[in-house]
């Protein structure tokens, strides 16, 4: 008795909880202008949690049942109504979105399994009120209910192994990402698979079609298992359970080039640091990084002074007017940089001319350099918060496009390269040519075609498993763009 109290107590506690989410949502819905960006796979949560109360209500109070229009049937049914509609008006809407969007973030595929789940829980929930309606009802047929049941059943196999097809090497949508809690969506859509496979079993009573259950109870164990000992790994490592996930979007492809410039200035002071004017290779080798370094420069301080900072300043009047001055100056001290470059390239300069260059060079790279890192701290201190947490979606988006069509084509064969070769993490390069596709795919495999032009073997193959969509005309697995 004392069992059965807290049961129904805790029970309550969740479905008022959850009714109330709910409604909440729902009404945020109708009261937000929303775009289909924002629109995510999560929100079937919602109909799944109804449809878990509406077939928990039968159960547990099965013995105090006495008719088909009892409060319980009639609970269950309030719950199971409104999420029977939710899930079919949520699948519609997220399936658009999924065929339609660029689902770059990697993290948000993981709600997709909740496609498994509903129809599995919502067809449980439909069994149990059907079941328990029968007994007072003779004109409800207990094969009518196995039928529906079934029926949603077999909706979610078919979404099951529609997502392993996904999952393959040539699609390749699903398990791009490292072990993170959203896994665990896919665990609970198989473990509502496991169970539906149960009832499927104990309704059809045949040895033959028994194999269901096995299979899906052994791949939910499994997966469960493996999720737990990443989950306690994780909590060990403090890592992926406590801390928050790293955020990023369209524009964070300007954080990444600074990683980039990051990257390359040790290359830089390096090369500069043992350059002798009677070397000639390694001059045209400094040369040439140098070059690759500058032109980037100048495109990045074109991009912020004429697209990126000019919004913030719409926003925050001046706000950037610090960092725009430094670009004219640093424009100013590139020139002069250059001019020195090429008097130590030039074979008829004289000796004196040279060497007074090179200790030009080495005397103010280094005070820039420096500047320079202190110069990026301060834009990302100062100016990038404005765009995470002042501008909407879309205008980061349109941000993105307006600073990629603002590079000539010869120029974009520099910028992506030095990028993708000088931040130090595969997940950095990953994320920057992401953050591209996710505001230009239409332009996702001329992008790919300069990245595979500039990069060697193994780290193209490594890219191109990751973003399949980049992959250009010519090469393996690659997919036209209409």
């Amino acid at each position: 008795m004392i069992h059965q109290m807290l049961l129904g107590a805790f029970f309550l506690a969740a479905a008022i909880v959850h009714t109330a989410l709910t409604i909440m949502k729902g009404g945020e819905w109708l009261g937000r202008r929303l775009e289909l960006e924002h629109v995510h796979a999560t929100w079937i949560v919602l109909p799944v949690g109804l449809a878990v109360a509406s077939f928990c209500l039968p159960v547990l109070y099965s013995r105090d049942i006495d008719g088909p229009l009892d409060d319980v049937i009639l609970a269950a049914r309030f719950f199971y109504g409104f999420a029977s509609l939710m899930w079919v008006a949520l699948f519609t809407i997220t399936f658009f979105k999924v065929v339609t969007t660029h689902n770059s973030d990697d993290r948000i595929r993981h709600s997709l399994s909740t496609w498994i789940a509903a129809p599995c829980v919502i067809g449980m929930a439909d069994y149990f009120i059907c079941r328990t309606t029968s007994a007072y009802d003779m004109a409800i047929s207990i094969e009518q209910c196995k039928g529906s049941f079934v029926q949603n059943y077999f909706i979610g196999i078919m979404f099951f192994f529609i997502f392993v097809w996904a999952s393959m090497p040539q699609i390749n949508f699903f398990g791009r990402d490292k072990f993170n809690m959203n896994y665990w969506t896919e665990c609970f859509a198989l473990d509502t698979l496991a169970a539906s496979s149960a009832i499927f079993h104990l309704i059809v009573d045949d040895n033959e079609k028994a194999g269901f259950f096995f299979v899906f109870l052994t791949i939910a164990v499994i997966a469960n298992i493996v999720a737990f000992m990443h989950t306690l790994a994780s909590m060990i490592r403090r890592r992926s359970v406590f801390t928050p996930e790293v955020k990023w979007g369209p524009l964070s492809f300007m954080k990444l080039t600074h990683e980039a410039f990051r990257g390359a200035i040790p290359k830089l002071s390096d090369a500069l640091a043992t350059l002798e004017a009677s070397d000639e290779l390694a001059i045209k080798e400094f040369a040439a990084l140098f070059s690759q370094f500058s032109i980037v420069h100048e495109e990045h301080a074109k991009a912020e002074d004429k697209v990126i900072f000019k919004t913030f300043n719409d926003y925050f009047k001046d706000h950037a007017k610090k960092w725009n001055d430094d670009h004219s100056e640093d424009h100013e001290k590139m020139m002069k940089w250059h001019a020195s470059i090429n008097v130590l390239l030039g074979p008829d300069k004289h000796e004196s001319a040279k060497a007074e260059a090179l200790r030009n060079l080495k005397a103010e790279l280094p005070v820039f350099f420096e500047h320079f890192l202190e110069h990026m701290r301060g834009e990302e201190d100062n100016l990038q918060p404005i765009g995470r947490k002042h501008l909407p979606l879309e205008v980061t988006k349109q941000i993105s496009r307006d600073v990629f069509h603002l590079s000539t084509a010869e120029v974009l064969e520099v910028i992506l390269p030095f990028v993708v070769n000088n931040v130090p993490r595969q997940q950095q390069r990953v994320r920057y040519l992401k953050c591209l596709c996710w505001s230009l795919p239409e332009r996702a495999q001329q992008i790919g075609a300069i990245v595979y032009r500039n990069v060697d073997a193994v780290m193209w193959e490594r890219i191109r498993v990751e973003i399949p969509e980049i992959i250009p005309r010519g090469e393996y697995n690659w997919r036209r763009y209409y």
